[in-house]
């Protein structure tokens, strides 16, 4: 018997699907660093929210889109004691033809001059 073809003829089938796997996991690679951007953004906003004097909502809505893109929708409510900041920015997938909406929602307030952050 001559098996000197099998060895080639199985790497071929498989190449394609080695291939899809390494997209797939750069894809999702792709996605979880975006939305680690935004919840990142999102926590230095309230940081940054706070360390000026007043807290002002155009300030962290001009932060937010120059660091974001201006293709984010950002809803921010300001109250008394706190801020609640919420991001929702679209991810384009690169092979897959697919969007993504990708949502950050957290809440700062400050207490004895420390500022505490905390996922909604």
């Amino acid at each position: 018997m001559n098996n000197k073809g099998q060895t080639l003829v199985l790497f071929v089938l498989l190449l394609p699907l080695l291939f899809i796997f390494m997209i797939l996991v750069l894809e999702v690679g792709l996605l979880l660093v975006d939305k680690n951007k935004v919840n990142n953004e999102i926590k230095y906003a309230i940081k940054y929210a706070y360390k000026t004097d007043r807290v002002n909502e155009d300030k962290i809505r001009k932060y937010l889109n120059d660091n974001l893109g201006e293709d984010s929708i950002i809803e921010i409510k300001l109250a008394t004691s706190d801020i609640h900041i919420e991001v929702n920015k679209k991810h384009d997938f690169l092979f897959l033809n697919k969007t993504y909406t990708i949502n950050g929602k957290y809440r700062g307030y400050k207490s004895d001059d420390t500022v505490y952050l905390e996922r909604e």
